[in-house]
């Protein structure tokens, strides 16, 4: 419950220093603990954890995006900023500055597989969203049509 509130602020903090619209805070501080709880909910596996986070994130930044009426991104991108792996980057730059090329190199690919999970959880959601909303107006035009014929 602690690390909620503190991804909660934590995005938040990212908001004001982003500049994002005073109206988008709150509501992309939530979108940031529940990308969390998803990532948290899933403890064994990382990776799976990130790409549920973000997808939870991406599903969250669309529904706020149409019912504030401001872009998805300000949701999404502020809901996945606590699961970036800057610590592990990090580590994996230190580890090749020490000579320590092996590491450096599994950390690295580490860091790109949750960065793919990452976009791949975001990937997912705005595609399906926005591919249901097409298919949705397909279907009223269509219904609208055959209103008209009968």
């Amino acid at each position: 419950m602690i690390r909620l509130a503190a991804v909660f602020v934590s995005t938040l903090c990212y908001g004001v220093v982003f500049r994002s619209p005073r109206a988008a805070l709150v509501p992309a501080g939530l979108t940031g603990a529940l990308a969390w709880a998803g990532y948290a909910a899933l403890p064994t596996r990382p990776v799976l954890g990130v790409f549920l986070g973000a997808a939870l994130a991406g599903l969250s930044g669309e529904y706020l995006a149409r019912l504030l009426r401001m872009p998805a991104l300000v949701f999404t991108a502020l809901g996945v900023i606590d699961l970036v792996p800057g610590v592990t980057a990090y580590r994996a730059m230190l580890a090749f500055v020490e000579g320590n090329y092996g590491q450096g190199l599994a950390l690295t690919v580490q860091v790109v597989v949750v960065g793919g999970a990452i976009a791949g959880g975001l990937a997912v959601v705005a595609v399906t969203v926005r591919q249901s909303l097409i298919l949705q107006r397909l279907l009223s035009r269509l219904a609208g049509v055959r209103s008209k014929e009968t």
